[in-house]
């Protein structure tokens, strides 16, 4: 087994504290803790699901990125249901909330790499300076 790059290593730990942090804050006791930081239930989900899905692509960079999708869609529906026999309130629109994060963090992938894609392209067949 190869040992991951530094840099790598790192962005696979913050991936492990971040999913530490958002079971703990989505079945613990902090119902409402959003809310100290200006952002309602959905933003919260939204934002978390969004960097999470970040970390993750970067941390796994040889994975498949439907794999990592349909994970945290998995992850986001999860919690809903542990919530639901926690006591918590299980919520269809924070799972929608969870699926827009991820979705909003895939399209940005995507354009990113397709943005290196046209940049190694141009590079390739001319001199012009980088984009």
């Amino acid at each position: 087994m190869t040992k991951a790059p530094t840099g790598l290593r790192g962005v696979q730990v913050c991936v492990g504290i971040l999913f530490i942090v958002i079971a703990v804050l989505t079945l613990g006791p902090f119902q409402g803790a959003e809310s100290q930081f200006g952002l309602s239930d959905k933003e919260a989900h939204l934002l978390a699901f969004f960097c999470l899905t970040l970390l993750l692509q970067a941390a796994l960079p040889s994975s498949r990125r439907i794999l990592i999708i349909v994970s945290l869609l998995g992850f986001g529906a999860l919690i809903e249901v542990v919530q639901f026999f926690t006591g918590r309130s299980a919520n269809v629109f924070d799972f929608t909330a969870d699926a827009v994060g991820v979705a909003m963090a895939s399209v940005a992938a995507l354009f990113e790499k397709l943005r290196m894609h046209f940049k190694a392209l141009i590079s390739a067949t001319s001199d012009t300076p980088d984009i």
